[in-house]
């Protein structure tokens, strides 16, 4: 047999090798294919229960067996099931009061009409309560009659803290209250959510610096006491302040801003990060819980700079003091603002008031 035939054979064998081989490695990844989308498939229908119940439905659980309970904003329906089934005594509402919105009206004439007690404690799902809000949900779960339903819209993030508050109350553990933050209940640790379990770092840090176990009892003299919302806390002097300027006029005025808080505050040359300092006229003497109650307001702001002003420290700051072309009596309110959670006096600092003339 001649050379050249030898040769061709040889590679007639070796592409039939060849062919042989990926024609393997095509029904290898084949199979790898199959096996993804049946484990995804398989995924899918073992986690369908929990998406629906979480995402969908009305996302109840126990957190203190026949004492504590929590949820998604429930139906009236929904809602009188679970108080026949589970007993409830007390409804602690976690959207805050939210009068002549449909939801609200419902939910309290359902439990209205079935002897059940509603509180209604406003906190934040991106920022740490509030001083007066958090002393709320303390006391609603010390005198409330059991068991008790606790909710906010999802049952996931202000719920999870409310749990988490309740769970210390009833003796549990600082460890078995993170456990009320979870994927299970659909937390997830990113955003703004992710800043509510820094009230369980506050108060372990409180505990570990005096050499303290959890107990309940410390639990409330830390909040009632020594609990203070992340950086929001500060205490406002007034240097140069007008009592009264003329119509469509703007007066420069001066204050001396001390940082009260644990945490150092940033300002920053825009307005879009940082903290600044901020004043608005009122038509009346109202306590201010939402920012959005100011938004109509005139207002001026200062501050804008870099620095950073560590707890203890102060700063003097010159702002000018708002123009109006409305003539009459306002109050005048000054306080600090984070450019992205609002005024320090919606958590419970305390702003600088004044009455003031405008002619």
């Amino acid at each position: 047999m001649s050379v050249s035939v030898l040769v061709h054979i040889r590679r007639k064998t070796q592409l039939g090798e060849g062919s042989v081989a990926e024609g393997r490695s095509g029904l290898t990844r084949r199979w790898r294919r199959l096996l993804m989308v049946a484990l995804l498939l398989a995924l899918g229908l073992w986690s369908a229960p929990w998406v629906y119940h979480t995402w969908v439905g009305t996302n109840l659980h126990v957190v203190v067996p026949g004492r504590i309970y929590r949820s998604a904003q429930l139906t009236p329906t929904e809602l009188t099931g679970v108080v026949q089934r589970l007993g409830i005594r007390t409804v602690i509402n976690l959207r805050g009061c939210c009068e002549g919105y449909d939801w609200y009206e419902r939910q309290r004439e359902t439990l209205a009409a079935m002897g059940v007690v509603q509180w209604d404690v406003r906190l934040s799902y991106r920022a740490p309560p509030a001083v007066p809000e958090l002393r709320r949900l303390v006391e609603a779960l010390q005198v409330s009659e059991r068991p008790i339903l606790l909710h906010c819209r999802r049952g996931a993030d202000r719920t999870g803290l409310g749990s988490s508050v309740a769970v210390l109350l009833e003796g549990g553990e600082v460890r078995e209250a993170r456990a009320q933050f979870s994927w299970y209940y659909g937390w997830f640790p990113w955003g703004g959510p992710a800043r509510l379990p820094q009230v369980l770092d506050w108060y372990e840090a409180w505990l570990n610096e005096r050499g303290l176990a959890h107990h309940p009892e410390h639990f409330r003299r830390w909040v009632e006491e020594v609990y203070r919302p992340g950086h929001f806390w500060a205490e406002i002097v007034p240097v140069e302040v007008p009592e009264r300027w003329e119509v469509g006029r703007s007066v420069p005025a001066r204050f001396r801003v001390i940082n009260r808080s644990s945490f150092a505050w940033t300002f920053r040359t825009t307005p879009r990060v940082g903290v600044h300092l901020r004043a608005w006229l009122l038509p009346e003497d109202r306590p201010i819980t939402d920012p959005i109650q100011l938004a109509d307001s005139p207002t001026d702001a200062a501050g804008f700079f870099d620095a950073q002003v560590s707890p203890g420290e102060a700063l003097e700051i010159r702002i000018g003091l708002p123009r109006t072309r409305n003539p009459g009596r306002y109050v005048l309110l000054v306080d600090l603002v984070d450019a992205d959670d609002g005024p320090f006096c919606v958590y419970g600092s305390a702003a600088f008031r004044r009455w003031v003339e405008i002619r």
